[in-house]
């Protein structure tokens, strides 16, 4: 047996070195904010959460992340020529806005993708290089990003002075005070943070695959309308819709954020949302296929804040995104081995 002791040992002393190794590799931590659509709250104001963007300050986040479709998916989709496949009005207003300044820069959104990548690396941005930041966000379609550049620059109005200047800037001006997760949080969060880049990671082909492929859905469900009425009467959004109210009215939504980011709120959601879908058992299978549909955005999301995770190993994420994606999001990032996902 002595002749295999230093055998024994070596691989023993690997192993060990091995395993210690892994436990030192930091992981990338990652936190899903669930959110309420704030567009949707008639009276909504910025200080309304205020003190959530305090509290996600504490955090340190190195990158933040939002439900808004990268420019690539944009254009992948507005060059399909596709009824089915659409945008909103807000994202073709980008891509109209991405074409205006790669024809006035003389440059595609491919080489603007290169140039962001490029700045992004140094370690402190000049001016100008920040103003080249700002045309590049717009000529890839981030224009909250571009948003962010352009609060950065606002003690700066001469440096924009031809007329095609002036009028971007009133654009991105005019999204400063949106009420949206874009501009009422991801913007001043990362403002504060001295960041310089806000992440898009949604992919929302799901609805124009369910439209191609399965139209009778909207049928089935005017057929039905009991199920609907059955789920909006249920306690999990009774409560969450009176903590909006409550918080309109005490200009502080802290506490609706507390509950939509719950354990609680995320499997009953989970519960009355989703799962339905596969109870109710429509003759078209449109419900199932609502159901696969849905799974199958929240897995190209995740596929997405992988994407961003590779550029920012060990440091730490934050997702800003519907509430309802929340439960799937986490179900997913808790099996990658080098993520940890925190908890609001």
């Amino acid at each position: 047996m002595r002749y295999y002791r230093p055998y024994f040992l070596c691989v023993f002393f690997i192993t060990t070195f091995y395993l210690n190794a892994q436990n030192a590799v930091e992981k990338t931590q990652v936190l899903i904010l669930g959110t309420t659509h704030l567009s949707q709250i008639d009276e909504f104001e910025p200080q309304m959460i205020e003190p959530v963007i305090q509290k996600l300050e504490t955090f340190n986040f190195d990158v933040i992340c939002i439900e808004k479709m990268p420019g690539r998916l944009l254009y992948d989709i507005d060059r399909r020529n596709d009824p089915d496949f659409q945008l909103t009005e807000r994202d073709q207003n980008h891509l109209k806005w991405a074409d205006s300044v790669q024809q006035f820069q003389k440059a595609s959104s491919l080489e603007s993708e290169q140039r962001i990548y490029t700045l992004l690396k140094k370690e402190r941005l000049s001016t100008q290089e920040r103003k080249q930041l700002l045309y590049d966000f717009v000529a890839t379609a981030n224009i909250p990003s571009a948003v962010l550049q352009y609060k950065y620059l606002q003690g700066n109005p001469s440096l924009f002075d031809s007329e095609f200047d002036r009028s971007l800037m009133r654009f991105l001006s005019g999204k400063i005070d949106n009420a949206n997760e874009y501009y009422s949080m991801a913007v001043p969060l990362t403002f504060r943070s001295d960041h310089n880049i806000i992440e898009p990671i949604d992919n929302f082909l799901e609805m124009s695959f369910q439209k191609k492929y399965f139209p009778m859905f909207e049928k089935d469900l005017e057929e039905h309308p009991e199920f609907i009425a059955m789920v909006m009467e249920l306690p999990v959004y009774t409560k969450s819709q009176q903590l909006m109210n409550t918080g309109v009215t005490e200009k502080d939504l802290t506490a609706l954020y507390e509950y939509i980011n719950s354990d609680t709120y995320m499997e009953q959601d989970y519960k009355a949302q989703w799962e339905l879908w596969l109870k109710t058992e429509f003759d078209s299978r449109s419900d199932r296929a609502r159901y696969s549909y849905w799974e199958m955005r929240n897995l190209q999301i995740a596929a997405n804040i992988l994407t961003v995770a590779a550029k920012h190993p060990g440091e730490k994420i934050l997702v800003i995104i519907g509430s309802a994606h929340k439960s799937f999001l986490e179900k997913y990032l808790k099996q990658v081995k080098d993520f940890e996902v925190l908890t609001y």
